[in-house]
């Protein structure tokens, strides 16, 4: 059991971790999957998710010609992408999140368009976007030394093959990087540039180690056994039962932890009148809440959720103002607009042949209200 000891003595010793944020922008975007699908900070997906919801409003497509404006909220709600496979949602609604979602995933939007004709009137056709949909951002590719109007894009489908992103015949791609200046080529993701990489990297090397201390005390107790000369002579010696009731209670603690990742129990279970110092360090520093406050608090600003600190008779206060955030939604919301009347002003390029009439209309995209 002494090398066990030893063990935990190591781990509370070396409660640091190599906490970096990667430098190559693929990368970067891999580091915020890795976030997000296993979110151990327990608010960077949570407050995601939020953006996105907050942010996927209704898209009104207007025109003068009501035949037209009839025609496009059909084609948004019942033709756009369908029949693509059984899993891609029909509809403008479903592509408004995946938009979002790059948006602050890997803040490079690359947008396919596929055109194609659909019945319009009595005897007419009307060319649009039959499917659209977002590239992986973070395989897209930027040509470093290109200036503004001849930069190229790439997507990258295997370490081989780059495939060139341009317009063909049927089909246009639209780039977007709203994060990054117009002249600079390399994208930093959202919550790179924010700082939400690093402090959720930092909170999960916390409650990382943590939970390896955790880890590490169990099967120690559980090998335990009553009685040690030196603690008989102090008259501290635990009884059997002592132990076991220990035992008993750090094992459902530790399920609890499992369960729900709350210390609370651990710490509770170790506040006891059996005196285990000389085999067991004080861990209620380890699993003090101060320890991830700051950074908690770190996380939630670099998601616009600002702490101000207020006082009241009493006490201090801390309250949390979100305006940054509700404006990066905002602007996000705008953002797609800006892109979908882009797409429809390429649409009536398209229909200039076929309706010289009504390409000459004013058309616009008017977002929902925000909730």
């Amino acid at each position: 059991m002494g090398r066990d000891v030893s063990g935990l003595f190591n781990y509370l010793r070396n409660l640091r971790s190599n906490i970096k944020v990667k430098a190559k922008f693929s990368d970067q975007v891999i580091q915020i999957d890795d976030i997000l699908d296993n979110d151990k900070t327990g608010i960077v997906s949570t407050m995601y998710d939020f953006m996105v919801h907050s942010a996927t409003v209704p898209m009104k497509i207007e025109t003068q010609n009501k035949p037209l404006n009839e025609f496009l909220q059909v084609w948004q709600k019942k033709e756009l992408n369908k029949n693509v496979n059984i899993d891609i949602p029909i509809g403008l609604r479903a592509l408004s999140a995946e938009n979002y979602k790059e948006r602050w995933r890997s803040s490079m939007l690359a947008l396919n368009v596929i055109w194609g004709k659909e019945k319009f009137g009595k005897n007419g056709t009307w060319v649009v976007p039959k499917k659209m949909w977002f590239l992986n951002g973070g395989a897209v590719i930027t040509e470093e030394n290109g200036s503004l109007n001849t930069r190229k894009f790439f997507l990258k489908v295997d370490k081989k093959e780059n495939v060139p992103l341009k317009n063909e015949k049927n089909k246009s791609i639209f780039i977007r990087k709203p994060f990054t200046p117009w002249h600079k080529s390399k994208v930093v993701p959202y919550f790179t540039q924010r700082g939400t990489v690093f402090n959720a990297l930092m909170k999960n090397a916390i409650t990382q180690k943590q939970s390896d201390v955790i880890e590490a005390i169990i099967p120690i107790l559980l090998e335990m056994k009553a009685g040690s000369d030196a603690a008989m002579i102090a008259g501290m010696n635990p009884t059997e039962e002592d132990f076991k009731a220990l035992k008993d209670k750090l094992v459902e603690a530790k399920i609890k932890f499992d369960e729900n990742g709350s210390f609370g129990d651990i710490i509770a279970t170790l506040r006891n009148d059996v005196n285990l110092n000389y085999l067991i360090p004080d861990l209620k520093k380890i699993f003090d809440d101060d320890i991830v406050k700051s950074t908690d608090r770190n996380l939630l600003s670099s998601l616009g959720m600002i702490e101000l600190q207020g006082f009241s008779s009493t006490r201090q206060e801390a309250i949390l103002n979100p305006k940054v955030l509700i404006e990066e939604v905002v602007d996000a919301v705008y953002d797609w607009a800006d892109l979908l009347t882009q797409v429809m002003f390429e649409m009536l390029e398209r229909n200039k042949i076929l309706h010289p009439t009504l390409v000459n209309n004013v058309i616009r995209v008017i977002p929902g209200k925000i909730n």
